[in-house]
């Protein structure tokens, strides 16, 4: 499917559910309900597994990797959507918002940020501004 195709689906089903005027920030392709001590037991599913997103960053586009090992899909989705909003928040560029697509890998891709879950005390707020600080300062090490 094309994302042009993709795109006027989604706007068809948005006018279906009344939510047309909202924002799409994430698309889900892939879940998985089942949480890491299940899926690191099971022998046939590679413990490298998790949900990557590319989303771009202060103009450049960043692989988001969000492995199993550390947060199953509801957790994932939670953090991805968090390092989107809060993205979009500090660039507030002014065009168009670009769409996240949380799709599962088997690995990640080579250069992928690796996102962990929050340490117990700390927000997934205050984690996703943490990471996005993170991955900006990594950047401009390697600048």
């Amino acid at each position: 499917m094309s994302i042009k195709s993709l795109k006027a689906e989604l706007q068809r089903i948005a006018q279906k559910i009344g939510a047309a005027d909202e924002t799409v920030l994430l698309i889900v392709l892939a879940v998985i309900r089942a949480n890491t001590r299940k899926i690191q037991a099971e022998e046939d599913f590679p413990k490298t597994a998790g949900h990557q997103v590319d989303y771009r960053i202060q103009g450049r586009n960043v692989s988001l990797f969000f492995p199993f090992a550390e947060m199953d899909s509801d957790q994932g989705e939670q953090m991805a959507k968090a390092i989107i909003l809060h993205t979009r928040q500090i660039e507030r560029a002014g065009r168009t918002a670009q769409v996240g697509i949380l799709d599962m890998r088997v690995a990640p891709e080579e250069g992928a940020w690796i996102v962990t879950w929050p340490p117990e005390g700390v927000s997934i707020e205050q984690h996703a501004a943490e990471q996005y600080q993170r991955i900006v300062e990594a950047r401009n090490e390697h600048s």
